[in-house]
């Protein structure tokens, strides 16, 4: 499954979530944003030979691609910290 079909997923499973009564705009964007950004936790297998091409072209060596998967995840658990309810 491609991330953005992940998304989608992710995005239609959340929507009653984000439609519930009293709820402020604010509110339902941030739970369908909290939504889409986990469910982009995983990267592709393309994603992470992206990041081995970029990691070779720049720094003259592919990074291992447990490490590029990792790196990206810790990027989204950060992104979804931000902010996040108390």
């Amino acid at each position: 499954m491609s991330l953005v079909e992940h998304v989608a997923r992710a995005l239609r499973d959340t929507g009653d979530a984000a439609t519930k009564p009293g709820l402020s705009a604010r509110a339902a964007g941030e739970v369908l944003a909290r939504a889409a950004i986990h469910a982009m936790r995983e990267p592709t297998v393309e994603m992470v030979e992206a990041a081995r091409r970029w990691s070779d072209k720049r720094y003259g060596k592919p990074i291992d691609p447990d490490g590029a998967a990792e790196c990206w995840r810790a990027m989204i658990d950060i992104a979804l910290a931000e902010g996040a309810p108390q």
